[in-house]
């Protein structure tokens, strides 16, 4: 055997593979009902506007429907805008909305 060379060649080349999932982002129980609520009509002083020009959501609680409020009149009609599947409490410096 004259003058053999015995070459390796190695191919290794270190592949990740990288799975995309689509997943569903979830919504929060309070932050699904803000959504829900935000743009029905609101009437007040005889001005209809969107629940959302007078209500801002507040992340407090992922299960329940924390609100501030811009002006303390819209509160009752926001009972009057949501119906009676809705109970509207104030707690403390913010609105409480639960579904009944």
């Amino acid at each position: 055997m004259a003058n053999e060379h015995k070459v390796e060649t190695k191919a290794s080349v270190d592949s990740k593979v990288v799975e995309t999932k689509k997943v569903a982002a979830v919504v929060p129980a309070g932050k699904k009902m803000w959504n829900d609520m935000k743009d029905l009509d609101i009437d007040v002083f005889a001005i209809v506007k969107k629940v959302s020009d007078y209500f801002e959501y507040a992340p407090i609680d992922n299960n329940k429907c924390y609100l501030t409020c811009k002006a303390s009149a819209a509160l009752p009609a926001l009972e009057t805008t949501l119906g009676k599947g809705y109970q509207v409490n104030v707690v403390e410096k913010y609105i409480l909305v639960e579904k009944v």
